[in-house]
């Protein structure tokens, strides 16, 4: 999830309520039932686990950069190599986030404001992954975007207990 500076800009919801895109994005990952049991991960100039999703009363303070690559390293390093990707944004580095992105499978979900940065859409293809957009104004549209950037379930073969890619 991106928090980076950025994420702090305020937009008007549907129902007319001024917040903070990183307060709207928060708060649809808590809503969305698919998302319970995730393991989140925050990102700007650094990256870390999220063990809560904080709420709007929590003020989460975003920070300066967008080290998408040093996101990848944490992300590998804790041993997921299949992530949703939330960002408004592009990287600092985009040869360095898309070397590190190697090995991965990202969905990605762009919710900034046109036009669409070029590079997410190259990231996407190649992590052999999924690219969408997403009004942060409609939790709807955040919703069904973050349900369709999971990954399918992997099977196990009872027999052997490997896992089967469906």
């Amino acid at each position: 999830l991106d928090v980076s500076g950025s994420m702090d800009d305020f937009i008007e919801t549907e129902e007319g309520l001024e917040v903070r895109r990183i307060d709207q994005m928060f708060k649809v990952v808590r809503e969305t039932p698919e998302c319970d049991g995730l393991k989140a991960f925050a990102f700007s100039n650094s990256c870390w686990p999220l063990e809560v999703i904080p709420s709007e009363n929590d003020h989460f303070a975003t920070r300066s950069s967008t080290d998408l690559a040093q996101a990848f390293r944490t992300i590998k390093l804790a041993g997921f190599f299949s992530a949703i990707l939330v960002t408004d944004g592009e990287p600092d580095n985009e040869a360095a986030a898309l070397q590190e992105a190697a090995g991965m499978k990202l969905g990605i979900i762009y919710i900034g404001n046109p036009p669409v940065p070029s590079f997410l859409e190259r990231l996407a293809k190649a992590t052999d992954g999924t690219f969408a957009l997403a009004d942060m104004r409609s939790d709807d549209q955040l919703k069904i975007a973050l349900i369709h950037a999971l990954p399918p379930p992997a099977a196990v073969n009872p027999e052997t207990e490997k896992v089967i890619k469906l």
